[in-house]
């Protein structure tokens, strides 16, 4: 297994063959709007590999000392074998300073049962790999999540803190156009 910073190509063909798939409509940016961060240098895009085949992909956005882990997915295939967290190891290793910020479907939002279950597998599979759960609840595109933070051990910045970094990256990659879309609130604060 190999993880690979994919190219324009490969991101489309990420994009359409797993990515559509993978995430619903709701929560899935349009390929455009992911070609322009790129372009602007806000967004990375890999996958772990084995020879041509796509094993699992991570899609984020950079900002300073933290990125915003966009979409992560690991393929029908190969799930439930280690993928994804080997994928995670080797983010972590490829970028020791960055702080990771993950979204995760609010459990306590869940239409039913199964997907309450899904939501928690997830919230665990992150805990696993010592992300730890932040006050930092967000509504984006009428979705609710949960915030997860892997911190450095350069870094160890309050809830507060990581809200602010969150909110900037969302107006870096949605510029001005945030207010009928996103919502923030943490977690205590009035």
């Amino acid at each position: 297994m190999k993880l690979k910073e994919l190219d324009d190509a490969e991101v489309r063909q990420v994009y359409r063959t797993h990515l559509t798939q993978d995430f619903p409509a709701a929560e899935r940016k349009p390929l455009r709007a992911i070609r322009s961060l790129r372009r602007r240098g806000l967004y990375d895009c890999y996958a772990m590999t084995q020879g041509e085949t796509v094993l699992s992909y991570a899609f984020f956005c950079q900002r300073g000392d933290w990125c915003l882990l966009d979409y992560f997915a690991v393929c029908a295939p190969f799930r439930g074998k280690g993928t994804g967290t080997r994928m995670m190891e080797a983010l972590r290793f490829l970028l020791p300073h960055m702080g990771i910020l993950a979204e995760v479907e609010d459990p306590g939002q869940a239409a039913t049962p199964g997907e309450k279950h899904t939501r928690l597998r997830r919230i665990a599979f992150y805990e696993r790999l010592g992300f730890l759960m932040t006050g930092i609840r967000v509504r984006l595109f009428s979705v609710d999540y949960r915030i997860m933070a892997w911190r450095t051990e350069y870094s160890s910045p309050s809830d507060g803190e990581l809200y602010d970094v969150l909110a900037g990256l969302y107006q870096a990659m949605m510029g001005e156009h945030t207010g009928p879309f996103l919502r923030m609130s943490l977690d205590g604060a009035e």
